[in-house]
């Protein structure tokens, strides 16, 4: 079994940390960032997409479900609806069946 993947909000702090110094920069400042961070961020950012996926699968999972709810209600409902039609009437003529043998 895979260990759990950390929580989105989790590795965006994360990255807006990183990135938050840079933040106070002046217009014409260059930032420079090492190659290490540059690792850092690109893989949080990896991460942070692979959960963003699986919380969009299971969404559409969710809403999949829900909308098969409904469908599933509808066909039941018009299945009964036909199901009346197809009921004989009880009152009126008595069908007696004939097997060949006389009275």
């Amino acid at each position: 079994m895979s260990r759990a993947l950390p929580r989105l909000s989790d590795n965006l702090g994360a990255l807006l940390r990183q990135l938050s110094p840079f933040e106070q920069m002046g217009e014409g400042e260059v930032a420079e960032i090492g190659a290490d961070s540059i690792k850092v961020i690109t893989r949080n950012l990896r991460l942070m997409r692979t959960i963003a996926t699986n919380m969009e699968t299971e969404l559409n999972v969710y809403r999949l479900m829900d909308a098969g709810r409904v469908y599933t209600a509808t066909v039941e409902q018009l299945a009964q609806d036909a199901a009346v039609g197809l009921v004989l009437e009880t009152t009126g003529n008595v069908i007696t069946p004939n097997f060949g043998r006389k009275r």
